[in-house]
């Protein structure tokens, strides 16, 4: 398995930082081996950390009209995951579970920040993610004739 420098330098995220930010970066990060099925956030809880894939698969999950969680997307090795709720100060806005026997490495949100209000190119990279996952789900929920309750 790669090293905690590279599996970061590698992350289209963390990849135009000089060595001394990623240094800092994997100086706080931790790996993790998760088991299949294992929660690693749910939606509405705070955003404390970061989560790279560093080899498995991860499932983003958002609940249906039914109240079941529902996968809208599979990570695999090399993403990231929680950036945004990080970023923002706002809650999770799904659930990550583990699709697969997984390595992962999650680094403080503290730590993130850090590093990255150093970065304002990166962080604007950031919104931007953000605002193309806010309507990829959109575009899933328009497509797939789900109700939207006008009370929301």
């Amino acid at each position: 398995m790669e090293n905690t420098d590279d599996i970061i330098s590698g992350s289209s995220l963390f990849s135009r930082l000089k060595g001394e930010d990623r240094k800092r970066l994997a100086a706080a990060a931790q790996r993790k081996r998760m088991s299949a099925g294992t929660i690693l956030c749910r939606e509405g809880e705070p955003g404390d950390a970061i989560f790279i894939v560093m080899q498995g698969s991860l499932s983003i999950l958002a609940k249906n009209d039914d109240g079941e969680d529902e996968e809208l997307t599979r990570l695999q090795n090399g993403a990231v995951v929680g950036e945004i709720s990080v970023v923002t100060g706002s809650p999770r806005t799904a659930t990550v579970k583990v699709a697969s026997d997984s390595w992962v490495m999650r680094i403080p949100g503290e730590v993130v920040m850090e590093v990255l209000t150093e970065h304002p190119a990166i962080l604007a990279d950031l919104r931007r993610l953000g605002l193309a996952r806010s309507e990829d789900t959109l575009h899933r929920i328009l497509t797939e004739d789900v109700p939207i309750d006008a009370d929301d």
